[in-house]
């Protein structure tokens, strides 16, 4: 986990802790804005396969706005509180995905404090927001402006928690060592994926891309359709999901 820096986008940031370990490849868990700062979880070699089922994780951040005019705290905590639960969302004209109105969750949207800007026709108001992944923060802020009839903009923000992981975790790239690396099953254990183990000829089964009983691959509780496949020594052999009585593996890791 990686206190992503200001100035550096998530994809240089993802590549940077690669060649850091003697890697090629990485990815990460979701893109924060080049000059947005805090927490990107980011999947090293063939521990890529799994950030797939990090993906719709919740996500936490603090940041300050600024909001012209000269609201009270009162206000803007009641416009504030108007957002929380779902709301609808157009994505950004520079976002990598489809301009659709989009359904997502706000959490929690709480206004901390305000502070005088000089010259006295805006203030900045510093916030907490907890959301559902793919919520964008920056139009959450325009949205909360439009409604209160003033204009807000977004200037500075820190992404404080991914799911269960915390910004508390994470080190700035410079720091980062070898001891700070979380081994797949212990991530995939995070998110409620158990590991199952299976053995020699399941996992030559596996390997080839074969499903293989689920009986056989242990004891699973029947609400658990997504399962890490553990071989020999501990390692993750694939992920795979529920098929009827069977466990179907939809990302094979290399040896």
């Amino acid at each position: 986990m990686v206190d992503k820096p200001a100035g550096l986008t998530s994809f240089r940031t993802a590549l940077r802790t690669a060649r850091r370990f003697g890697l090629r490849k990485a990815g990460h868990t979701g893109t924060l804005d080049s000059n947005v700062t805090g927490l990107l979880v980011v999947g090293l070699g063939e521990a890529t396969k799994g950030l797939s089922l990090l993906a719709r994780l919740d996500k936490e951040y603090e940041g300050t706005m600024r909001v012209c005019g000269s609201p009270s705290l009162a206000e803007l905590r009641a416009a504030a509180a108007r957002f929380v639960g779902t709301i609808t969302q157009m994505p950004p004209e520079r976002s990598a995905v489809n301009r659709v109105l989009r359904q997502r969750r706000v959490y929690c949207f709480d206004i901390l404090r305000l502070s005088p800007i000089s010259g006295g026709d805006a203030v900045a108001a510093e916030f907490r927001t907890a959301t559902e992944a793919g919520t964008y923060v920056r139009t959450l802020l325009a949205d909360l402006g439009r409604m209160m009839g003033v204009e807000i903009a977004m200037s500075s923000l820190r992404r404080t928690r991914v799911g269960p992981f915390c910004l508390a975790e994470a080190k700035r790239l410079e720091e980062l060592t070898p001891a700070d690396l979380l081994p797949l099953q212990e991530v995939l254990r995070r998110v409620n994926v158990p590991p199952v183990e299976i053995g020699p000829e399941e996992e030559i089964r596996v390997r080839r891309g074969l499903a293989i009983a689920a009986r056989s691959a242990g004891e699973v509780a029947t609400e658990c359709e997504t399962v890490s496949l553990v071989g020999r020594a501990g390692r993750v052999v694939a992920l795979a999901r529920r098929e009827g009585n069977l466990w179907r593996p939809f990302r094979v890791l290399a040896p």
